[in-house]
């Protein structure tokens, strides 16, 4: 009995590896890559929409960044000249009226 199932598993082994071993006819591997080419070309649609995407982004980051330069230059200046105008109000101010003091 154990030459028996012994002639059993190998003959089992034999008809496993001889029905995996043949090869792909030429429609089972065009199928396969197609199957390939298409997930490889949703991948590169995908990575091409990100760079659209992402130049989009960066384009309108510096325009908005140049914008904000701009922004910041323009409010330094009234800021300076603010300050210029106050302390000249000030300073005429305690020229005119030298008694009174001026609360902070």
């Amino acid at each position: 009995m154990n030459r028996f199932l012994k002639s059993v598993v190998l003959v089992g082994c034999i008809s496993v590896l001889s029905a995996c071993s043949h090869s792909n006819s030429v429609g089972e591997q065009m199928v396969q890559h197609g199957k390939s080419a298409t997930a490889l070309g949703k991948e590169w649609k995908e990575g091409n929409n990100l760079i659209h995407k992402g130049n989009k982004l960066v384009k309108t980051g510096h325009k908005n960044v140049s914008k904000g330069n701009s922004q910041i230059s323009e409010g330094k200046a009234m800021i300076a000249k603010g300050n210029r105008m106050i302390n000249k109000s000030e300073k005429n101010f305690h020229e005119e009226f030298p008694a009174a003091a001026l609360e902070e």
